[in-house]
């Protein structure tokens, strides 16, 4: 049929939109994302047999992750904050449906792919011009570059968040190491070496981003990736040649990441945390720092009763981690109604083991599958994934919801070139 034909054709330039657009903007995203499932939409009704999601386990795991928190609702109190998480998590329902009804060339994937890698260099190109203008004041006696804000001289207009705005630095970071694996695909793949310096000048400058960007947690997965992505370009390289590239890699990662301020202000927060001779800022600094260990020490007490069984339900989460944080009075985590910062006791804390369970199931298969089809870009996606999943609750957000579910479904695509 004609007009199926052309909803086919129309559909992996959707998806490269919704790509494009994950690092610029979530709510660009969430309007690339509804033209997907049109088109998705139209290829069901056309061709109703794809509905076969036995096809597609991985989309399957996912659904039910969703649905799970949907059947948490029936025990939560708070429904109102219940819905409104359940409808941040939309995406893990909506999103597989965009991966059925028609299937994905390799060219189509790489399509995605590019549109994401183009995406996010406009964005931070965007973000840096920003700060620079930010930064520039012009007066009567001549031009000044003042990257620090008037009056808070401990900011800076090229730094964290401030930085990145209105993206959070972990999640940005997240999507710039991305970046950097899909470019060092890109060095295996072309044999020409002028583009090889070129994907490593874009490499270089992603890394510098994510320097700058400075989620601690970010630094590292960067650093882990950059190990492995060395490892993965350089072995057909003799072993001591890599091994002296990946060692001399590894001393000067090590400097740069010393050097970071936010780095070395949680090293020094550890170093100094049962210090009793340390002004009162500088405690108020160090609690900021370590607040994750004290949110992830309080979790058991809000499973008490068997209740890390079912969970507490998606509506009660948050008011159950406020009656710990004021029972053990983690003030910065009460005043700032902070999650849990960690996906894994996110989810217990909503929906039980089961859901833990089920979220490490589909972590777990998305990894057979990478082994299987020897798919590095995937596997290495997953231990960006993995390693944040500790850090911070991912599908509390909605961006961080799309990224995921939209990265895993389209790199773990059984495809062929058509």
């Amino acid at each position: 049929m004609k007009f199926l034909s052309s909803v086919r054709s129309v559909h992996p330039y959707a998806l490269a939109l919704v790509a494009f657009s994950i690092p610029l903007s979530y709510r660009f995203s969430l309007y690339a994302l509804g033209l997907v499932y049109l088109l998705s939409l139209i290829g069901i009704v056309y061709q109703p047999y794809t509905l076969r999601l036995s096809k597609n386990k991985l989309s399957i795991l996912i659904v039910l992750f969703g649905l799970i928190h949907i059947i948490s609702l029936l025990y939560s109190s708070n429904i109102e904050y219940g819905v409104s998480d359940v409808f941040q998590k939309l995406s893990l329902f909506l999103i597989p449906l965009a991966f059925i009804p028609f299937k994905l060339s390799k060219t189509e994937i790489k399509l995605s792919e590019n549109s994401f890698l183009v995406g996010l260099l406009v964005s931070s190109a965007y973000l840096l011009i920003r700060a620079a203008y930010r930064s520039t004041y012009l007066t009567p006696v001549g031009v000044f570059f003042m990257p620090y804000p008037v009056g808070v001289p401990w900011e800076n207009y090229f730094f964290y968040d401030l930085l990145v705005q209105p993206h959070h630095p972990t999640y940005y970071s997240m999507y710039l190491s991305l970046a950097i694996v899909l470019f060092a695909s890109k060095i295996r793949c072309n044999h020409g070496s002028k583009m090889k310096l070129v994907y490593i000048i874009a490499i270089l400058f992603l890394a510098g981003m994510i320097f700058l960007a400075s989620s601690k947690a970010g630094i590292l997965t960067a650093f882990i990736i950059l190990i492995a992505i060395l490892f993965w370009v350089l072995k057909r390289k003799g072993k001591v040649v890599a091994s002296l590239i990946l060692i001399g890699f590894t001393v000067v990662g090590g400097i740069f990441i010393s050097r970071n301020e936010r780095v070395k202000n949680l090293v020094n927060a550890i170093e100094l945390r049962n210090s009793a001779e340390i002004p009162d800022f500088d405690k108020k600094l160090i609690a900021d720092n370590l607040v994750r260990l004290k949110i992830w020490g309080s979790i058991p007490q809000t499973l008490n009763n068997f209740r890390w069984i079912t969970g507490v339900g998606v509506g009660d989460t948050t008011d159950e981690l406020l009656k710990v944080y004021k029972k053990q009075n983690i003030e910065l985590a009460l005043d700032e109604k902070l999650n849990a910062h960690n996906q894994y006791l996110q989810t217990l804390l909503a929906t039980g083991i089961f859901g833990l369970l089920l979220l490490l199931l589909i972590l777990g298969y998305a990894v057979v599958i990478s082994i299987r089809d020897k798919n590095m870009v995937l596997l290495i996606f997953l231990v960006i994934i993995s390693f944040n999943f500790l850090f911070e609750s991912i599908f509390e957000r909605v961006f961080g919801v799309i990224f995921f579910t939209f990265f895993i479904l389209l790199f773990s695509t059984h495809s062929s070139e058509t």
